[in-house]
């Protein structure tokens, strides 16, 4: 009894320590998303490029998700654990030390992006070393971590922005993560499991990245050049030629990146329900901050303090405060995930619809962006939690790693694409422009949130069209 009582609590260490650093990598993930409009005048000549702040840091945690993945099995979840935390810390130090240089913050921003790997590690510590009572609801409080971390640093960014600047966000966050790696070594224990002769996909890796990548700079660049610039052409023809390379290999390949047929099975609906709730969520974060800030002659609200800005998008964090844990309990029965998933969905682009009309009724009335938030914030805590458990229901057992791997990269690269995808449109609809500073007509918004529910909507039929294993039983729960 004392011996098993001893195991629960070293389990309840080892969660905490790893919803903390969940919590904390995703808050720091959104937290420079309030100061955009500020950085975006220290860098005049990169304005358009802005986005890819967060577009650079989501498409690298996407594409490695799958390849630490790998790399855990063969040499051991704590060590790849500490090899990650260390490289992302580098990346937090190099980004504290950026001041004027455009080129080197991306560059340790897509160096943070290895931090994202870090949920499909503690998934698998929690799966291999937890009792399987614990294994459902400590799996819905690390992903949740994953919507609360990024509404909360929407506040914490915002208030650490406003009150010094935005490298401060560095010089706060980069000290935490030194103290951690050597907590993480002595507390955090794995099950001893290695998995000999696997095989990294780095062929795969790469020709995926090329394609996210060319298509992301087709559409920064593409409201400034056109559709018909050389620039443009190239990188389009090079995202097709680099994504049908990327099919052919992986057909081929011994361990592939992705195990297409899982696209074409009963989970494909999963894998589209998160490509599709990552471009909605992270265009919503994208441009709301930039709406807010604003001047009340093109429909914003002026607000020139990031920290204000935080605290309206707060109501997403404190529904996912509430939500989390609930759909977390609500997952355990059978079935339950997938109705939870498509509602989350619906929900998050419910938030993106009242957004228009409130607006447009109530134009002066900042209660109608806190609303929306709260009911987008509530759709965003199921979609998240609900969604891994969506994947366990909807997977073959034995394709359970490998399926809930491609979900975290499929969400990731949607990520990636939303910013990006979300500039672009309001791009078309620049009003007034100098030194770095843009600003948008309302109509811009209008489009991007359209264009944001619709993605919610797509995913949310794909979720219900979704049917679990004949054996109706999650997988989770019977571990």
């Amino acid at each position: 009894m004392d011996f098993k009582s001893k195991e629960m609590r070293g389990c309840r260490t080892t969660l905490i320590l790893m919803a903390f650093v969940a919590l904390m990598i995703m808050f720091i993930d959104i937290m420079l998303v309030p100061a955009l409009q500020h950085i975006s005048v220290g860098f005049p000549d990169y304005a358009g490029w802005i986005s890819w702040i967060l577009s650079v840091y989501l498409l690298v945690g996407a594409v490695l998700n799958p390849i630490v993945g790998k790399l855990a099995d063969i040499y051991g979840k704590r060590r790849m654990l500490i090899v990650t935390l260390v490289i992302y810390t580098v990346g937090l130090i190099g980004c504290a030390l950026t001041y004027s240089n455009f080129i080197c913050l991306i560059a340790f921003r897509a160096m943070q992006g290895i931090g994202l790997t870090v949920f499909p590690i503690f998934y698998g510590i929690i799966r291999d070393t937890f009792p399987k009572e614990m294994v459902p609801m400590s799996i819905g409080i690390v992903s949740a971590m994953f919507s609360i971390g990024v509404s909360i640093g929407l506040l914490g960014g915002g208030w650490i922005v406003s009150q010094f600047d935005w490298q401060y966000c560095y010089y706060i966050t980069a000290p935490l993560f030194v103290i951690l790696i050597p907590i993480f070594y002595f507390k955090v224990q794995d099950a001893g499991i290695f998995v000999k002769g696997r095989k990294v996909d780095t062929v795969g890796a790469g020709s995926l990245s090329i394609s996210i990548l060319s298509l992301l700079i087709a559409l920064t660049i593409l409201e400034e050049q056109g559709l018909t610039s050389p620039v443009v052409l190239f990188c389009l023809t090079l995202f097709a030629v680099s994504l049908v390379s990327f099919i052919w290999w992986e057909r081929r390949a011994e361990e592939p990146l992705m195990k297409l047929s899982l696209l074409t099975g009963n989970g494909a609906g999963a894998h589209v329900t998160a490509f599709l709730f990552g471009i909605s969520m992270f265009m919503l974060f994208q441009t709301l901050p930039y709406f807010l800030s604003g001047p009340e002659i093109y429909g914003g609200f002026r607000i020139e303090d990031t920290f204000d800005i935080g605290l309206i998008m707060m109501p997403m964090a404190v529904m996912g405060l509430i939500f989390g844990p609930l759909a977390g309990k609500w997952c355990r029965k059978a079935g339950n995930s997938i109705r939870i998933l498509a509602t989350g969905m619906f929900l998050f682009g419910i938030g993106d619809l009242m957004l228009i009309i409130l607006l447009k009724a109530f134009p002066t009335e900042i209660w109608t962006v806190v609303l929306s938030m709260s009911v987008a914030g509530v759709g965003n805590a199921l979609a998240m939690v609900s969604m891994i458990n969506v994947v366990v229901e909807t997977s073959p057992a034995e394709d359970f790693g490998i399926a809930s791997g491609m979900n975290t990269m499929f969400r990731l690269i949607g990520g990636s694409i939303g910013p990006v995808l979300g500039t672009a449109i309001l791009s078309g609809f620049v009003v007034f422009e100098m030194y770095g500073l843009r600003y948008y007509g309302f109509d811009g918004y209008v489009w991007t949130w359209v264009a944001g529910m619709l993605f919610c909507i797509i995913g949310a039929i794909s979720a219900y069209m979704l049917k679990p294993k004949n054996d109706g039983v999650c997988a989770l729960t019977s571990q």
